[in-house]
């Protein structure tokens, strides 16, 4: 994959019935240091508090917007995918806070090797909240690359 000096880059992001989560999620993705980026929410709820919440952010020249009847996981995800122009896409969750260097990283990936064609990073928990469920502890310690 040849990448720009500064590619442009989707961030998809769905949510259901979380508005007060995704704010903060949108809030981590918007502090990122990388600039480049747009983000599509795909908006699952059964009503309008999500939208509601998340109005700000809808205002956004950089935000798409897209209220879906369809639900699923992966669903949302690939009518966020669907709505991408951008060469490179970054996938996240309604629940993640990414670090302010998360974009830059990824691109950075891409730009290193050529025959690069997806990056991933490690999903650390957050404080345990037991309304919230458990996701135990996993650090991967290496970098992988796949070869096809």
């Amino acid at each position: 994959m040849n990448i720009l000096n500064t590619p442009h880059i989707t961030v998809v992001i769905t949510t259901r019935n979380r508005g007060d989560i995704l704010c903060n999620a949108l809030e981590s993705i918007f502090a990122n240091d990388y600039k480049e980026f747009r983000v599509i929410i795909v908006d699952q709820s059964t009503d309008e508090i999500t939208k509601n919440s998340i109005q700000k952010y809808i205002n956004n020249n950089n935000v798409t917007y897209i209220k879906s009847d369809e639900v699923g996981y992966s669903r949302g995800k690939n009518i966020g995918i669907s709505n991408c122009n951008t060469e490179l896409i970054a996938i996240t969750d309604d629940d993640c806070i990414v670090p302010k260097n998360w974009i830059k990283h990824m691109v950075d990936a891409f730009r290193e090797d050529d025959e690069i064609g997806i990056v991933f990073g490690n999903v650390l928990p957050g404080e345990y909240d037991e309304n919230l469920g458990f996701i135990p502890t996993y650090i991967r310690e290496k970098s992988y690359i796949a070869h096809s």
